[in-house]
This record gives C-alpha cells, sequence and structure tokens, in this order.
C-alpha cells in the first residue's frame, strides 16, 4: 500500500527544522491557552490538552464531547499526558494566529495533492485504547514518527494496526486505515512526538 505523492510527503517531512524539544510544547500550550481564551472564532482552533496525573482537560469548543467520564474510555494511565493540535484542514482553515509559527515548516504538505490535514500529537505515559476513527473515511492515515523516547522496545512504545504490532523507532513512516480498530501507547516518560498526515483515498494505490 503506497500513496501516489508518499515520496513528496517523505521529502517535506524529512526536511522539517520545528523545535521538538519538551520546551517547544511548553510554550506551544501557552500560546493555545491564551489562543483559548482570547479567539473569538473557535471554528479556527481545534486541540485537547489531557493531564492524567491531575485529572485536567483543556480543549477547544470544537471538542466538547470529550469530558473526564468519556476519557476512560480512551485513554488509560494515572500519570501520563495527552496533547492533540489540528494543525490543518481545509474545513477549519488553521489558525491565522501565533501557533502557526511553530510550524510553518510543515505548511508545504498543503501543496502536495492528496493531503487532507495534519495533526501534531504527543504522549507520554500513556496508552490511547483500541478505537476507530470512524467508517467510510475518504482518507489514509500516515503516522510520522518527529522524535521517540530513545531505545525504546516496541512493549514500551508503539502501536498496534489490527492484529500487527508495530514500533515507531524501526518504522518512521506508518500508513494505515483509521477505520481499522487500533491502539497506540508509550509507557515511557518521554514524549512521542509525531504528525498525524491524513491523505485523500483517492491518491492511494495498492
Amino acid at each position: 500500500m503506497k500513496a501516489k505523492n508518499f515520496t513528496q510527503i517523505q521529502e517535506v517531512v524529512d526536511k522539517l527544522n520545528i523545535d521538538v524539544s519538551d520546551d517547544m510544547i511548553d510554550r506551544l500550550l501557552e500560546t493555545v491557552f491564551k489562543t483559548e481564551a482570547t479567539q473569538s472564532n473557535h471554528d479556527l482552533q481545534q486541540w485537547v490538552y489531557v493531564d492524567l496525573h491531575s485529572d485536567f482537560v483543556k480543549k477547544t469548543d470544537l471538542i466538547e464531547e470529550i469530558d473526564w467520564e468519556d476519557l476512560k474510555y480512551w485513554l488509560k494511565g494515572e500519570h501520563g499526558k495527552f496533547f492533540f493540535l489540528k494543525v490543518y484542514h481545509p474545513e477549519v482553515n488553521g489558525y491565522h494566529c501565533d501557533v502557526d509559527e511553530f510550524f510553518k515548516d510543515i505548511s508545504d504538505l498543503q501543496k502536495i495533492d492528496g493531503v487532507y490535514s495534519y495533526d501534531f500529537v504527543s504522549v507520554k505515559d500513556v496508552v490511547v485504547l483500541d478505537h476507530i476513527d470512524g467508517t467510510d473515511l475518504p482518507f489514509m492515515r500516515l503516522l510520522y514518527s518527529i522524535e521517540t523516547p530513545k531505545n525504546a522496545s516496541v512493549d514500551q512504545v508503539g502501536i498496534t494496526i489490527g492484529d500487527k504490532k508495530i514500533s515507531p523507532l524501526d518504522n518512521k513512516f506508518i500508513l494505515f486505515d483509521a477505520s481499522t480498530q487500533h491502539e497506540a501507547w508509550n509507557h515511557t516518560n518521554s514524549w512521542w512526538k509525531f504528525f498525524i498526515i491524513d491523505i485523500d483515498k483517492r491518491y492511494i494505490t495498492l
């Protein structure tokens, strides 16, 4: 299974010069928290941040269906953290605010035919439980790991798609159908940082 424009996508993300330090995530969180309070049009942003240690959940209006009771059905852990930020989607049309500055190097993805959306995700010491992201989805999902905990085994950091267990340390690019049951985990205390790039199925060859 391969995207017709897979090579283009690889070339763009492999040239990324994004600061992915833990300090960057702290600054990014500070920015989205501030933006959430000042941005009157919440259609321009979609993100959620969860700190399991403190039962802290912060999110934008677009993800109002998530509450603390929902979390136990898709996140598992006691001290972990989960951060999801939709960087680009044609129907959301990005932030048009300070968040753009963190991801300007990846904006070239928008010029590649078939790129449907892309998100930035960071997880540590947490399990994203078995789930599917919908049926009859118009896209395939490409998970691109930009930083992984060093020397972690697949039992420490990984993703299961169907009955296949995959290590992001060995597979920087993981292409899969998000309508297939999948689960991801990071049992270390270091962030696993990755982009989710959704590609229109019309640009996928089998």
